[in-house]
């Protein structure tokens, strides 16, 4: 006997179906993308490494909008 996935699908989460949420977290998502571009390819790895946490921390603060989609983007494995 299979145990039930604890993953929802895509109607169920609120990102695809409420446009309020999808607008915060595509807002979060935004300011992410613009922490990793200012890296360059001469970035330490000490400059990758903060800019990985600060995602993460930007991730866990919105998580409450949608934890299944934020935690599939959290998911390190």
């Amino acid at each position: 006997m299979e145990a039930a996935s604890p993953k929802k699908n895509r109607s169920e989460m609120l990102y695809y179906s409420n446009p309020e949420i999808k607008m915060q977290i595509d807002d979060v998502l935004h300011q992410n993308a613009m922490i990793f571009q200012e890296l360059g390819t001469g970035s330490t790895k000490t400059a990758i490494e903060n800019a990985k946490a600060q995602e993460k921390r930007n991730l866990k603060a919105i998580r409450h909008l949608d934890p299944s989609f934020i935690d599939g983007l959290l998911y390190e494995g």
